[in-house]
């Protein structure tokens, strides 16, 4: 009997392959897609329950973000030696389960090795989940025109990061999130064309990336980022730059302009806070901008920053 997921030879998808996230596989039945990451951490900085939440979140909703339904994870741990017992890696493992199970996907298998002096863990979490055929997003469908919704949240996850290892008293501030139900009914939107999770390149590097692999100009509309005052006085007080900081906590749309207000409604329904329409697709480019427009005052384009996670 032929195995209807047996792989073909894959064909390489250049433009959507090149952006950090999940890889789509053709097989006969539709397309596998496939996820990696390495997520280090500091059981002196961070808890094992946010880094469990991090990995099978981060996992997931990039398998979720290209169209797929997710399957199952692979978790695999590097620490140091005698740990495996720690409250810390039970900690961690727990709320990587519990995590997953939310989404109604399964942990199926896991490693670990202990490391002679080791300070803190390096974890690799892998996910696999499956695409029926026409249903997956892709920055090649992006074209001027096109309208740029972002959710709230922005900046949340790295600020967070940041609050934790220095120990400041930030409330009330989204680690992590889980985004399976809203990718599931922003599918069903017509004319969405790309989700992304910024993650750990912030809306910097994420805008950017999708530029390039698009080939578009895009204009930001820095008034209408949704960046709760709380994230703006942080970063100010600590000078960073909220668009560079690590964001699980939101999603990006682009959409056709007819497409945005059901966006907007959809985004809102499961996340419950004001999602915005914060910029558009102005022209084609084979080098890829992004240019930030402020409310007043010349717009300057988005470079290259190191990411703040």
């Amino acid at each position: 009997m032929k195995n209807e997921l047996s792989p073909q030879i894959p064909k390489t998808m250049p433009g959507d392959n090149s952006l950090p996230g999940a890889t789509i596989v053709n097989v006969s039945a539709g397309q596998l897609v496939y996820y990696t990451e390495i997520i280090s951490g500091c059981p002196e900085e961070l808890s094992g329950d946010f880094l469990g939440k991090l990995a099978a979140a981060k996992a997931i909703n990039n398998i979720c973000c290209r169209g797929a339904v997710p399957l199952l994870l692979c978790v695999s741990f590097i620490h140091r030696n005698g740990s495996e017992t720690d409250p810390f890696m039970r900690q961690l493992w727990v709320s990587m389960t519990h995590t997953a199970r939310q989404a109604q996907v399964s942990v199926v298998r896991g490693d670990s090795k202990s490391v002679a002096g080791m300070t803190g863990i390096h974890l690799t979490v892998s996910g696999m989940g499956y695409l029926a055929k026409g249903n997956a997003f892709s920055c090649q469908k992006i074209q001027p025109g096109d309208v740029i919704v972002s959710s709230a949240g922005i900046g949340e996850c790295g600020l967070a990061l940041v609050a934790l290892k220095k120990q400041m008293p930030l409330i009330n501030l989204n680690h992590v999130c889980l985004f399976h139900e809203v990718i599931q009914d922003l599918q069903c939107v017509e004319g969405v064309k790309l989700i992304r999770v910024p993650g750990r390149l912030g809306l910097n590097g994420t805008l950017r990336q999708i530029a390039e692999a698009s080939q578009v100009v895009m204009e930001i509309a820095e008034e209408d980022l949704p960046v709760s005052r709380q994230i703006s006085l942080a970063c100010r007080s600590l000078g960073l730059d909220c668009l560079s900081l690590a964001s699980d906590t939101s999603l990006l749309v682009f959409a056709e302009q007819s497409a945005a207000q059901k966006v907007i409604q959809v985004l809102n329904l499961h996340m419950g806070r004001e999602a915005k329409i914060v910029g558009k697709v102005v022209d084609a480019s084979s080098f890829g901008e992004v240019w930030l427009v402020p409310a007043s005052g010349e717009r300057r384009l988005l470079r290259e920053q190191s990411p703040v996670e």
